[in-house]
């Protein structure tokens, strides 16, 4: 018996990694934002398991059951030969408004795939794969034709973004207290295309920036039963500064009536893209068996970072988030009982300040855990998020959005000898 479920386990494992490729596969051309246009991209803030349905908040929360991507810390918690692993994916639907005119953009995205188990009595490691950043915008101008009254049109298109391959680590230091320490491997390319039209002639020029990295970061949670309800955790964590080796590929295609065409191709070194310091806290609080509660404030030392010509609009960014957990329990062995239903909010300055304006983001959100075995604690995690970025104000966008993110997360045992009856 035990046997079969080693084997279920590892082809779970392999189907996960088929979605994760595919998923990565699908996701790429996609518009996504006009404010990725800035920088490397828009950031993937998704968190794990269903956390994204309480507001994105972690920071503080323990659990032995999820793997948290805000603090590795809770990797310790991981009970002796269990293994967990998971992965995620969302849609979503924006419109983006001017002033003047308003469209939508649908989306569909993998959002990670990660791994956990416990290395140890005191030790809990996890592996994972998501993408970091992402670009996907087109632009329509209008450029002035040099010593003529007339324009040619210019579409300008962003695609690509930067991979996170992540490697983190938990160890229990006491009975109420746990460190993570964290090191990623940032890889990916981040490509711009011109296409102008001017009278016969068609100009197509891509820029192809390509970025390798590492960063690293460190963690803790603390656990008291003196503070708030039943149990209280406090979690802090810190990602240091990082800067990515960056090198650009440039290629130009020309086309005449004729149809003659000649390339032009350049490569050379670019400077290097500096991520900022990340610093987050959070807190928890079980108030009884029914409601958990958590906050988290999340501080981006973005001012002075990026590495390219528009990357003078970064500015530093906070996060505020809330976030709360409910569970009936009057029937412990209930399916219905076992659901957990989920809600948050969160309000974010924005890393990007254009036209003297804030780039703001702010948003509710609501989900629920399905419950998928009554041996395990395997859940089908599913959250919805309605949000606003941006303004109209000066000439800017507005993007207006409803995001749906499912998260499967599923519990197996290993390292477990076969027994003989």
């Amino acid at each position: 018996m035990r046997y079969t479920r080693h084997y279920t386990m590892k082809n779970n494992i392999l189907l996960l990694l088929f979605l994760a490729i595919s998923g990565l596969s699908f996701s790429q051309g996609n518009d996504i934002s006009l404010y990725s246009y800035y920088g490397l991209g828009v950031e993937n803030v998704n968190s794990y398991g269903g956390y994204s349905a309480m507001g994105n908040t972690g920071v503080g929360i323990d659990s032995r059951y999820q793997i948290n991507n805000f603090n590795s810390s809770n990797l310790a918690n991981i009970l002796p030969n269990s293994f967990l692993y998971e992965i995620g994916a969302n849609t979503d639907l924006t419109n983006v408004s001017t002033s003047e005119i308003s469209q939508y953009i649908k989306n569909f995205n993998f959002s990670h795939i990660t791994f956990a188990f416990s290395a140890g009595k005191y030790w809990g490691s996890s592996f994972s794969l998501v993408p970091y950043t992402k670009k996907g915008y087109t632009i329509d101008l209008e450029s002035p034709l040099e010593g003529s009254t007339s324009t040619y049109p210019t579409r300008v298109e962003g695609t690509g973004g930067i991979s996170k391959a992540s490697w983190n680590n938990g160890f229990k230091i006491s009975e109420n207290l746990n460190i993570g320490l964290d090191a990623a491997f940032l890889f990916g390319s981040v490509i711009q295309e011109d296409r102008s039209y001017i009278n016969n002639t068609s100009i197509f020029k891509t820029n192809d920036d390509r970025y390798t990295g590492f960063n690293y970061g460190t963690s803790f949670q603390y656990k008291t039963d003196k503070l708030i309800g039943i149990r209280t955790t406090l979690g802090a964590s810190i990602t240091f500064e990082s800067f990515l080796k960056g090198k650009q590929v440039s290629n130009v295609l020309k086309s005449t009536g004729a149809y003659q065409y000649y390339t032009l191709a350049d490569k050379k070194d670019i400077a290097d893209y500096n991520l900022p310091t990340r610093i987050a806290v959070g807190i928890s609080s079980q108030i009884n068996d029914k409601i958990l509660l958590a906050a988290d404030y999340r501080l981006n030392k973005w001012s002075g970072k990026g590495g390219g010509s528009v990357d003078n609009y970064f500015k530093d960014q906070t996060i505020y988030s809330l976030g709360m957990e409910y569970r009936a329990v009057k029937q412990q062995y209930s399916y219905w009982n076992r659901i957990k239903y989920r809600f948050g909010m969160f309000y974010d300055n924005g890393n990007l300040s254009l036209n003297g304006i804030d780039i703001k983001e702010y948003g509710i959100t609501a989900g629920f855990a399905l419950p998928l075995s009554n041996e395990n604690n395997s859940m089908l995690n599913v959250s919805y998020m309605y949000g606003n970025k941006g303004t109209t104000d000066n000439s800017l966008m507005k993007e207006t959005y409803h995001k749906i993110s499912i998260n499967l997360s599923l519990e197996g045992i290993w390292f477990l000898k076969t027994k003989i009856f």
